[in-house]
């Protein structure tokens, strides 16, 4: 009967087009997925043949750039691996496709997830069916008996973590809120420095695992938006690694951190000789506040996003530590794998957006506008450069601009928050000499500005 069944042409075992669809243009724009079903996933569970060869240029490109490519770089890679006389699939044809894989919708994780293993289910199915059909025609009860293994076997595929945990039972609550949030004795929820993003988070500061992005104009306080959440999240008892990618170096990242946590200006510290560095990091190193921050610095261009993966997770190893915050200020001066590559923001922060739900760290990534942008005090959502990617990928997306870039106040934007409130405007005010940003009252606001014209 089984035999039978699976010969009738209008049952089709295999996934059904918008299912294929549905999953690759998933796991092409989605590293964490991507990394999830990688190995369970073949070639041959694709019917239709340009999801074929968009699927093998995709595994091809990861296993030797450690990366997800975007729409261009895998269509080179497909010119390079394929033989259309061969493939007998027409190039223009698999472009056109590639176009609508990054351009389909993206949908909630759980929903993909659950499709996804769909997805995985039928094609082991399948493949079984396949496999062992024409042998239990001939009604061999070893052969009935493997099959019915291997059919169990197929659906028991399960990416998701089984933890069933019902409303009413509230023994459970403590624990459910625990690995989430931490306990009420020891919070993982770290706090922002800027009172005003806190009270727009639905969990009242950052969460692990969430993508922070800042957005601001070179010189305006990206990096002293950061060094201020790198000290508080440090105030709070919490590990801290502060990766300067760029011009700053170990010593610039000290003086900062210093000038910061002491209240004394740049200035002077630097003009101090190291006897009396060392004894101000002694004075002010009230509760180990400089022992729980840690940094690494590297010139621009110098790392790609997978190298930055690899350095953390080996100062974390040399350290023996788990960061509760990795600062990697900042991510647009990245690189990718292959100097021929096109450089793909989207890629590097599904990258970083990984480590940060691999690690439970709250990452924050420095980042700068369209040039459109740079002399706006007030930065939309879409005043990231390659906005859409971003946006897409990120948490909490912050921007922050002045009215000029001198100027001791300025606007931050409260641009995107995936749980909370967004839209927000925040005023506040920067001392650049010590490295501080606080937040300040509307009326404090119109004060400066009205100083200033």
């Amino acid at each position: 009967m089984l035999y039978n069944m699976w010969h009738k042409e209008d049952v089709v075992l295999r996934s059904n087009n918008e299912l294929q669809e549905l999953c690759l243009s998933t796991i092409l724009k989605d590293v964490y997925l991507f990394n999830n079903f990688k190995n369970y996933i073949t070639e041959e569970f694709f019917s239709v043949d340009q999801y074929k060869i968009i699927y093998r240029a995709l595994l091809y490109f990861y296993r030797k750039y450690q990366n997800m490519p975007q729409e261009k770089e895998l269509v080179s890679v497909i010119y390079d691996i394929c033989d259309p006389s061969v493939e007998r699939v027409n190039i223009d044809s698999i472009k056109s496709c590639i176009d609508d894989l990054y351009n389909a919708p993206d949908y909630e994780e759980a929903y993909v997830m659950e499709k996804i293993e769909t997805f995985i289910k039928t094609n082991n199915i399948y493949s079984t069916l396949k496999t062992y059909l024409p042998s239990v025609k001939n009604s061999e009860d070893h052969v009935i008996e493997e099959l019915g293994n291997k059919l169990v076997e197929g659906l028991s595929v399960d990416f998701r973590k089984v933890d069933l945990f019902t409303l009413g039972d509230v023994s459970k609550l403590a624990g459910v809120r625990s690995e989430a949030i931490g306990s009420d004795d020891q919070s993982l929820v770290i706090k922002s420095a800027i009172d005003p993003i806190n009270y727009n988070l639905l969990f009242k500061g950052f969460k692990p695992g969430d993508l922070v992005m800042m957005v601001a104009a070179p010189g305006v306080g990206k990096t002293t938006y950061m060094i201020n959440e790198g000290f508080y999240a440090s105030l709070q008892g919490f590990k801290v690694l502060h990766v300067f990618i760029g011009d700053m170096t170990n010593y610039d990242g000290f003086v900062k951190y210093a000038s910061r946590i002491s209240g004394i200006t740049q200035n002077e510290i630097v003009e101090m000789n190291v006897a009396e560095q060392a004894e101000l990091v002694r004075t002010h190193n009230y509760n180990g506040i400089f022992n729980r921050i840690d940094m690494l610095s590297y010139p621009a261009s110098y790392l790609t996003v997978d190298n930055l993966l690899q350095e953390v997770s080996r100062a974390s190893r040399y350290i023996g530590k788990k960061y509760n915050m990795i600062v990697v200020d900042y991510a647009d001066n990245l690189v990718e794998e292959d100097i021929m590559m096109y450089k793909s923001g989207g890629d590097i922060y599904n990258m970083l957006s990984y480590m940060a739900r691999s690690n439970q760290s709250v990452v924050i990534v420095g980042s700068q506008p369209k040039l459109t942008y740079w002399r706006e005090e007030i930065i939309p959502k879409e005043g990231a450069s390659e906005s859409s990617k971003k946006q897409h990928v990120v948490d909490i997306m912050l921007t922050f601009g002045k009215p000029r870039q001198d100027a001791k106040y300025g606007t931050m934007n409260i641009a995107k928050v995936r749980r909370g409130n967004d839209g927000k405007l925040v005023r506040l005010g920067t001392d650049m000499g010590k490295v501080q940003m606080y937040s300040i009252s509307e009326q404090d606001y119109l004060k400066l500005k009205s100083a200033d014209e």
